[in-house]
């Protein structure tokens, strides 16, 4: 017994699925529980990622003009600032606008009020394309350096703080993400390898007949497949539903959009990412477990 039939393989599959009973429903339950546990890290990370980035996206060089500049050595002023390598969006504030902003803190309109005049000089937003540390203190330097600039500020140290705190973060959601998958391929690659020895018997008798290894392993091949996909959609739809339940309760119980706060949710492209995850773990497994149980 030998060569490939794909027709054979895929209905001896499909029988032993449904009879596989209780073996069965443990390895699509397992994959299940192990596809829920990434698709839920990878809306975490993901959620994480974006929330870091919009963080990061705030972090601004503020130049200050030198008082007394005419409009025209003010926009020349800009213009040097827009041209800096790494610069991405240079705003200008004028003194009325940085008052007007200042006027929205009761106690600081009042310091305006004492004083009676507008101290405040024109300045200008930079955003900048890299918010390394290294990077921030270099661009500063040669902010400063522009012709009408009289200092330059980014909040070196609270910035330096953050910046440190958001790269914790990060390589903690990397490390749980590496053991994350590790304890999950071991959980599956177990199950699978239960679900075959569990089918000791029938493998031996299709040696005895004269099976090949190959003859063998198919079967059980694509039924760890099936059982991945199923697995899968399985997880997809528990996360789908799990989403719109915890977002329902959010909205009625505390009046607030989780979509605002988190704008990556379950969908059509990563239920297909882990349905498609659940296949290739589902042929993984057999495909290890059946060719230690051969090897044996």
């Amino acid at each position: 017994m030998s060569g490939f039939n794909a027709g054979f393989f895929v209905k001896e599959a499909l029988t032993s699925t449904r009879r596989g009973g209780f073996m069965g429903l443990l390895a699509i339950g397992s994959m299940a529980m192990a596809l829920m546990s990434l698709g839920a890290y990878w809306l975490a990370r993901t959620n994480a990622d974006r929330i870091l980035r919009d963080w990061e996206d705030r972090i601004e060089v503020v130049a200050y003009f030198k008082t007394g500049l005419t409009p025209d050595q003010v926009q020349a002023g800009v213009a040097g600032l827009r041209a800096l390598p790494g610069a991405v969006k240079v705003d200008l504030i004028t003194p009325d606008e940085a008052a007007r902003e200042l006027s929205r803190d009761p106690q600081l309109k009042r310091y305006l009020d004492v004083l009676g005049q507008n101290p405040l000089p024109a300045s200008a937003r930079i955003q900048v394309k890299d918010k390394t540390d290294a990077f921030l203190a270099d661009f500063g330097q040669r902010a400063s350096r522009v012709p009408g600039v009289d200092s330059v500020e980014w909040g070196r140290e609270a910035v330096r703080r953050l910046l440190k705190a958001f790269q914790v973060v990060r390589l903690l959601l990397g490390l749980a993400g590496v053991v994350l998958v590790l304890a999950s391929l071991l959980i599956v690659g177990n199950v699978i390898r239960l679900t075959v020895f569990a089918r000791r018997e029938e493998i031996s008798i299709m040696k005895l007949v004269g099976a090949s290894n190959f003859f063998v392993r198919g079967p059980f091949l694509v039924e760890g497949c099936l059982h991945g996909l199923l697995a899968g959609v399985l997880a997809s739809g528990i996360l789908f539903a799990l989403g719109r339940f915890l977002d329902y309760q959010a909205r009625t119980q505390l009046g607030v959009d989780l979509g605002s706060f988190l704008p990556c949710g379950m969908g059509p492209a990563l239920a297909a990412q882990l349905s498609g995850a659940g296949l290739a773990l589902g042929l993984v497994g057999s495909l290890f477990s059946v060719g230690r149980f051969l090897r044996e």
